[in-house]
């Protein structure tokens, strides 16, 4: 059975060595103590980059975890790096619908909170795509760890 974990926060972070150490630390806490086997990110900025290369890093340990590219359309640039680094076990494009693609950034984030028991984020900022999914995670009762604490 999957027990899913999301990555949700601002593209433009710059994380110091502590806070990466506490992010291993969640995520390891994660996969031991709740069995979170399945890690979803949307792969768009520099948290996301983070906890993936982290995610990347504990199935070293941890073989039975998963890390998965959720994107909202499919590039021939995603298709190209995953082919050339193998970074993801998967890419899924879910069926977000008839949806104006720059719509569709905000559905692929509604669907992966949907999917999500937990989402790990890193959101300071009271605006923008990163604290609406964040909010919308609360609403649905998800198990929100937020790294850096609204302000």
């Amino acid at each position: 059975m999957k027990k899913i974990c999301m990555f949700c926060g601002h593209r433009d972070i710059c994380l110091d060595a502590d806070e990466i150490k506490n992010i291993k630390k969640i995520l390891n806490d994660l996969i031991k103590n709740e069995n979170v086997n399945t890690f979803y990110t949307g792969g768009m900025g520099n948290f996301d980059k983070i906890c993936s290369g982290i995610v990347r890093e504990l199935k070293k340990v941890y073989k039975h975890i998963r890390l998965y590219l959720i994107i909202p359309y499919l590039t021939k640039k995603v298709l190209q790096e995953n082919m050339e680094d193998c970074v993801y076990d998967e890419i899924i494009e879910p069926d977000l619908g008839d949806v104006y693609y720059k719509c569709a950034i905000v559905k692929r984030n509604q669907w992966m909170v949907e999917k999500s028991e937990y989402i790990v984020a890193y959101v300071y900022k009271k605006y923008g795509g990163a604290y609406t999914t964040l909010k919308y995670g609360n609403k649905l009762g998800r198990k929100v760890i937020n790294i850096k604490n609204i302000q």
